[in-house]
């Protein structure tokens, strides 16, 4: 089909006297075309005995099918007349095109094969045969756009790679389209769901704790995107009355709306303040920070200590009733972190002993009876 092809006619005087006034009519086909402007009916003149004539034309067939050519031929003297016929077969190649993408879900960044085959399902060779990938917005593509097959042979296929990357998820549509000489474009598409991790992590500890005392701490990570998030790492650096330090933890892959919980527990090395911050990193393209603050307060350590002394300082321990002595008490922050708050000491004395009068070597008051 579409392809020119040429067609002979003879005619022939096989009697034994001059056939006058010869004309030839050619009656094609409708699916066929006369090429070159030959017109018909055709006067061929006289024609001997035995005399033959014989031409080529050229013609072209518009569709596929059995297609029949018929020819007349007319002379004087008398009714003379007769025809002819003859049939070919037009064939046509036929053009098919898929398209497959490959992954149909792929993580953003990440690179998409467009797969398209190209096949001539006909019976005749189709030629100038190419392909063209159109990209949608959002893919950029990574490798050729158009790709020249040329002829391509009954029955044969050829497939073709483009390929391209899409930067943000959604839904990208992509389309191909093949063209050859003499046959309908075709159109081919395939759809691919383009898709992103979203970390969230918590971190959640107090806000206050004394010194020596553990802080523990929980770490959860979630997956809040709709893509997979690969090899998740998890670093916690803590620094100021924590002392500065590190500790990772390996999480591994998280799917959709997967978590991962961590308990751990930090120390205070002194009194101050400290910021605890946990990244999480999964992949090229998904992370997340999560931050707490920790105050570290002390505890003055109180340490007592009483004695009971005679007047000039001496540590007898034995009075005679009615004699007047002393009781020192000693009231000390033992190496405490922190200093202590207004104190209130009181004694209490046994019936047998009666308060006389007291004083102190600090700001302090001294009051009693009894």
């Amino acid at each position: 089909v579409g392809k020119p092809f040429e067609k002979t006619i003879s005619v022939t005087n096989t009697g034994d006297a001059v056939a006058e006034n010869v004309v030839l009519d050619d009656i094609p086909d409708p699916a066929i075309t006369i090429l070159d402007g030959i017109t018909f009916p055709r006067d061929l003149g006289p024609l001997q005995p035995g005399e033959t004539r014989s031409g080529t034309i050229r013609v072209v067939a518009n569709q596929a099918g059995q297609l029949t050519n018929r020819v007349i031929a007319t002379a004087m003297p008398g009714d003379v007349r007769v025809e002819n016929t003859c049939t070919i077969e037009a064939v046509q190649g036929l053009l098919e095109l898929t398209k497959v993408c490959d992954p149909k879900r792929v993580n953003a960044g990440e690179e998409i094969a467009f797969v398209v085959e190209v096949a001539n399902a006909g019976r005749a060779p189709l030629e100038n045969v190419a392909v063209v990938d159109d990209y949608p917005f959002g893919i950029e593509p990574t490798s050729q756009s158009r790709a020249v097959i040329g002829t391509l042979l009954p029955g044969e296929a050829k497939q073709i790679v483009f390929s391209g990357v899409a930067e943000q998820p959604g839904r990208y549509t992509n389309t191909a389209r093949a063209m050859a000489d003499g046959v309908p474009e075709q159109n081919a598409v395939c759809t691919v769901d383009v898709v992103l991790c979203r970390m969230e992590m918590d971190l959640r500890g107090p806000t206050q704790v004394y010194y020596g005392e553990p802080a523990p701490y929980t770490l959860t990570l979630r997956n809040t995107g709709d893509g997979d998030a690969p090899d998740c790492t998890i670093r916690v650096t803590s620094g100021g009355c924590i002392g500065e330090h590190f500790r990772d933890f390996v999480v591994g892959g998280l799917p959709p709306g997967g978590v991962w919980t961590q308990d751990f527990t930090l120390n205070g090395t002194r009194v101050g303040t400290a910021t605890v911050v946990a990244d999480a990193t999964c992949g090229t393209r998904c992370q997340d920070r999560a931050e707490a603050t920790l105050v570290v307060t002390g505890l003055p350590a109180l340490q007592v200590e009483m004695v009971d002394k005679a007047l000039d300082g001496r540590e007898d321990g034995v009075f005679r009733i009615g004699e007047t002595f002393n009781y020192r008490l000693t009231v000390l922050n033992d190496y405490g972190t922190e200093i202590t708050p207004d104190i209130l000491v009181q004694w209490e004395l046994p019936p047998e002993l009666e308060f006389v009068s007291g004083r102190s070597d600090m700001d302090a008051t001294v009051t009693g009876a009894g």
